[in-house]
C-alpha cells in the first residue's frame, strides 16, 4: 500500500541552488537549507543564536 509522507522544511538557502538534467533528462535542482535555532538567555534577559541545522536536497 503506497502513502504519501509530507516534510516541511522552514530556512534559508545557504547557497545558491543548482539546476542539473539527470540522465534520463529531468530537470532537477540541488539546494540546501539552514535554520538556525534560538533560545532565551535568561542571565543576558534576550533571544541567542543556538544550533545551526543545514538540510541538503539531492
Amino acid at each position: 500500500m503506497a502513502s504519501n509522507v509530507t516534510v516541511m522544511i522552514t530556512g534559508h538557502l545557504a547557497e545558491n541552488p543548482e539546476p542539473r538534467v539527470t540522465n534520463t533528462g529531468k530537470l532537477v535542482t540541488n539546494f540546501a537549507v539552514i535554520s538556525n535555532d534560538r533560545r532565551y538567555d535568561r542571565d543576558r534577559n534576550e533571544w541567542v543564536d543556538a544550533a545551526k541545522t543545514v538540510i541538503r536536497i539531492n
